[in-house]
C-alpha cells in the first residue's frame, strides 16, 4: 500500500474509534436516566474500577502500552459521567470570588446547565475568570442582584472583612453558600449574619480541590438556623453530578482534622525530610532517577497539596482540632521511632542526632 492509502486508512480508523465513543456516550445517558429513576449517584467507584481493569487487561492482549489505555479510558471515563448530568430546573448563579475554587465551580456548574455568572472587587480577573469557565461576568452589585444563589468563593479574612461588610446587604432574600475548609467561628460569623440581614445562610465544603474533575466527587452541606429546610441546595448539588453529605459545623471540623489537618501535616513533613535526608546522605542526584512508583505517586500528592500551601495552612491554623492532630501525629511517630529500635549499623557510640545543617561530606 501506499503512504496515501495507508493515511486514508488511519483516518477511517479514527473515524470508527470517534464513531464508538459517540455511541458509548448514547449508552451512558440511557444508563443516567436508570440511576435517576433508582436514586443512584452518577459516580460509581466499583463499575469504574472493573472497567479500567478490563481495559488494562485487553491493552495487554492487543499489545498496547498499558499507561495509554489508562489515559484514554480515565478521560472516556469523564467525559461519560459529564454525559450524564441532567438538569431541569436551571440556578441563577453568581459566584463572588475568582480564585481556582471559584473557577472550578463555575466550569462544574456550566456543564451541568445552570446559569452561572462570575463577579468580585477586581473586576478585570473576574471577566478573564469568566471567559475561562465559559461563563458571564457581571458588575457586582448587578451580580448580588441576579442570582438565586450566592457562593461566596472567598477566604475567611474578606468574609470577615470590609469587603463583606459592604455586600453584605445586598444578600436579602438570597440563599447565600460559603465554601470554607473550616467551619466553627467562620460557620457561627455567616449564620449570625444571615439572620441579621435576613438572608438564607448554607454552609458547603466541596472535598476536592481545582485541579481535579469533581464529576462524582462529594460535598459538604451544612444547614444553619436559617436554612432547615435544604432540599432545593441538595438537588442543585446533585444536579451538577456531586455526591452530598449533611453535617453539622462541630463533626464536620473533627473530620477535617482527621482528613486534612493530619494528612497535610505528615506530607508536608514528609517533603522536608525528603529535601533533609536527601541533603544528608548525599543521594540528591540519585533520587532524581531512582524512583519506586509508591514514590512517584507520594511526590504527586505532595507536589499537589504544596500548591496550595496558603490554604493548607489556613487550614492548619484555623481548625479548632488542628493542635490535636498534630500532637497526635508527633507521639505516633515518636512512637515508632522507639518500636523500630536502632539500626543494625547505629553504634551506641554514634547516637547522637543527625545535624541537618552540615553538609553530609563533612
Amino acid at each position: 500500500m501506499s503512504l496515501k492509502e495507508l493515511r486514508d486508512k488511519i483516518d477511517e480508523i479514527d473515524y470508527q474509534i470517534l464513531y464508538l465513543i459517540s455511541q458509548r456516550f448514547l449508552i451512558s445517558r440511557k444508563i443516567a436516566e436508570i440511576k435517576n429513576m433508582l436514586g443512584l449517584p452518577i459516580k460509581d467507584e466499583t463499575r469504574e474500577a472493573e472497567v479500567l481493569k478490563n481495559w488494562v487487561e485487553n491493552s495487554k492482549k492487543l499489545n498496547v502500552p498499558e499507561e495509554l489505555a489508562r489515559e484514554l479510558v480515565n478521560s472516556i471515563l469523564y467525559y461519560s459521567k459529564k454525559v450524564q448530568l441532567t438538569n431541569s430546573y436551571p440556578k441563577r448563579v453568581t459566584i463572588v470570588g475568582y480564585g481556582g475554587m471559584g473557577k472550578a465551580l463555575a466550569k462544574l456548574l456550566t456543564s451541568a446547565g445552570h446559569n452561572v455568572v462570575i463577579t468580585g472587587r477586581n473586576s478585570d480577573k473576574a471577566e478573564n475568570v469568566a471567559k475561562e469557565s465559559g461563563c458571564v461576568y457581571m458588575p457586582q452589585n448587578e451580580a448580588l442582584k441576579w442570582g438565586d444563589y450566592i457562593i461566596l468563593a472567598l477566604p475567611p479574612e474578606a468574609i470577615k472583612g470590609d469587603y463583606f461588610f459592604n455586600l453584605k446587604t445586598a444578600l436579602r432574600g438570597k440563599t447565600v453558600m460559603d465554601i470554607l475548609s473550616v467551619k466553627g467561628d467562620n460557620f457561627d460569623f455567616l449564620e449570625r449574619i444571615s439572620i441579621e440581614e435576613s438572608f438564607r445562610f448554607v454552609s458547603t465544603h466541596p472535598l476536592f480541590g481545582p485541579q481535579s474533575n469533581p464529576i462524582g466527587e462529594d460535598i459538604v452541606v451544612i444547614p444553619s438556623k436559617t436554612s432547615e429546610d435544604i432540599s432545593d441546595v441538595i438537588s442543585f448539588w446533585k444536579s451538577a453530578g456531586l455526591n452530598v453529605i449533611i453535617s453539622d459545623p462541630e463533626k464536620h471540623d473533627k473530620a477535617m482534622a482527621v482528613v486534612q489537618v493530619l494528612s497535610h501535616f505528615y506530607l508536608l513533613a514528609l517533603k522536608e525530610s525528603y529535601n533533609k535526608l536527601a541533603k544528608v546522605l548525599g543521594v540528591k542526584k540519585e533520587i532524581e532517577v531512582m524512583k519506586t512508583v509508591t514514590f512517584k505517586d507520594l511526590m504527586r500528592i505532595i507536589n499537589r497539596v504544596s500548591s496550595q500551601e496558603d490554604i493548607v495552612m489556613e487550614i492548619q491554623k484555623n481548625n479548632p482540632y488542628a493542635f490535636i492532630a498534630r500532637k497526635i501525629a508527633i507521639e505516633t511517630i515518636s512512637e515508632l521511632f522507639k518500636r523500630l529500635g536502632k539500626d543494625i549499623h547505629h553504634s551506641q557510640e554514634d547516637s547522637r542526632p543527625v545535624d541537618t545543617k552540615r553538609d553530609s561530606k563533612e
